[in-house]
């Protein structure tokens, strides 16, 4: 094993993951769900059932962020309980019902900037269900962590 300055080099292990790709990366069309691998050379994202792949090299990636694009809907108030209809008749739409619970409606983005070329594009991920903030993070962890290894390695 080589060592350098007393210290063995780190081992960087692949990551896959499942996602919805929104835009961003060359090759690929639009929203659709892809695999994507995040390895030592760079990131890849691949549409299953087309042999379609898009890939960023490592030592093109500036670094990723997370965006919480979650959003709170209104519960909406019922009706009145049946109770009033029969003691009040058509009156009971004056009564008020209780109101629903709110409900939160989850979205995570992942973006991630790269260079390609002499321009600076974004490459969009997201999420939309209840674990998708912590994959979210986990992932852009990731990618920043290989965004910081390919610039020490220049």
């Amino acid at each position: 094993m080589p060592i350098d300055k007393g210290a063995a080099p780190e081992k960087f292990d692949s990551t896959r993951i499942e996602i919805e790709y929104l835009s961003g990366m060359e090759g690929l069309d639009g929203p659709a769900n892809v695999r994507l691998k995040i390895g030592e050379t760079g990131i890849e994202a691949a549409i299953e059932p087309n042999p379609k792949v898009s890939k960023i090299a490592a030592s093109s990636i500036v670094g990723a962020a997370v965006v919480d694009a979650s959003y709170i809907v209104e519960g909406k108030k019922g009706w009145a309980p049946l109770k009033w209809w029969l003691m009040i008749g058509p009156f009971a739409f004056f009564v008020p019902g209780k109101k629903k619970p709110d409900e939160k409606k989850h979205d995570y983005l992942l973006s991630i900037k790269y260079k390609a070329g002499s321009e600076t594009r974004t490459a969009v991920f997201r999420r939309d269900d209840r674990a998708g903030m912590p994959v979210i993070e986990g992932l852009a962890r990731i990618v920043n962590n290989l965004a910081q290894r390919s610039a020490r390695a220049k």
